[in-house]
């Protein structure tokens, strides 16, 4: 099996403008994460895309260059005979995640990564939540932002509907903050608790839990910044984070592989989803360290029907810290 990995931020999909800083730190983490993980494997040979501006810390693998004024797409259909799979990482922002899903579905690719159909669902905040909670899925109160504050609520959330990680969430003060003309934004009360999210491998409606991971966040000037990431910081003592996952892989069942499911606990020890990720996620870099668990193994096994076994994961299991501010 020849499989390409193709990191957005890092494999050309900025390479017409500026790098954006936080996004290609966080982009070149997952990337080399995978990396290794696929490094370990005897079941492919592996290339990567990457933008010219930027190195491989590598010789094992050559990249495919991506160079200025080069149209992406029109090179991979130009090698679309020089690989079989593809290992997709990208925003959901402006839909970028779904664009390249379905250009890989279009070319005939594996994709060891969830469908179209489920990065749609995804890629909308709003029809993510309204989706789980038609489903029984505790999920925070969501909805669409039409110029009003909510009532009956302090502190507020306002976020851009179509977009990942923390691009565009703030904390509402008296004054909006400026808003892209043409977007759509939710709003939902602030709900005081940890922010938490679940890594998990989904397949075909199943789920496995992988790790609960902590969320170190920040405001600055009224919008949030994540600084660090603390991979499996807590146990699934009571079983409730491994039943969250089974209950999001039931609502949306194209989910595949690796994914992320963003999380408020509550002070009252409720669990609310806030957002599902149907790709890897920043807590993928600090598994293998925390674990000792290669998830791109597993994942690759899901494609010949090879369900993870999971019975190995727990002893001698550590957390770790992923910094992101950059």
């Amino acid at each position: 099996m020849r499989v390409l990995v193709f990191e957005f931020i890092t494999g050309g999909g900025f390479v017409n403008e500026d790098l954006p800083a936080s996004l290609l730190h966080e982009g070149r983490l997952m990337r080399d994460a995978l990396l290794l993980d696929l490094a370990e494997l005897d079941l492919c040979s592996v290339s990567v895309l990457l933008d010219e501006r930027l190195f491989l810390d590598t010789e094992k693998i050559k990249p495919w260059l991506i160079t200025a004024k080069m149209n992406v797409m029109d090179y991979l259909i130009r090698r679309d005979a020089d690989y079989d799979g593809v290992w997709l990482i990208a925003p959901e922002t402006d839909g970028i995640l779904g664009r390249w899903t379905q250009f890989f579905e279009a070319q005939g690719k594996l994709l060891y990564g969830s469908s179209s159909a489920a990065i749609k669902c995804c890629e909308n905040k709003l029809l993510t939540l309204k989706t789980l909670q038609q489903a029984g899925v505790a999920c925070v109160p969501t909805q669409l932002f039409q110029g009003d504050f909510l009532a009956g609520s302090d502190k507020q959330i306002l976020k851009a509907n179509r977009s990942a990680g923390c691009d565009e969430v703030y904390v509402l003060t008296d004054s909006l903050p400026t808003l892209k003309p043409n977007s759509d934004y939710i709003i939902q009360p602030y709900i005081p608790g940890e922010a938490l999210s679940l890594s998990c491998v989904c397949y075909q409606g199943e789920a496995w839990l992988v790790c609960c991971n902590k969320q170190q966040l920040d405001i600055v000037d009224n919008q949030f910044k994540l600084l660090a990431c603390k991979v499996n910081a807590y146990p699934d003592k009571l079983g409730e984070y491994q039943h969250l996952c089974e209950q999001v892989a039931k609502a949306i069942p194209t989910l595949f592989g690796y994914v992320g499911i963003d999380f408020i606990l509550t002070e009252q020890g409720e669990l609310l989803v806030l957002e599902v990720n149907p790709r890897l996620t920043t807590s993928y870099v600090g598994i293998k360290q925390a674990l000792g668990l290669n998830i791109a193994g597993w994942v690759m096994g899901l494609v010949d029907n090879d369900k993870p076994m999971f019975e190995a994961i727990k002893d001698g299991s550590d957390s770790v810290m992923i910094e992101l501010a950059c």
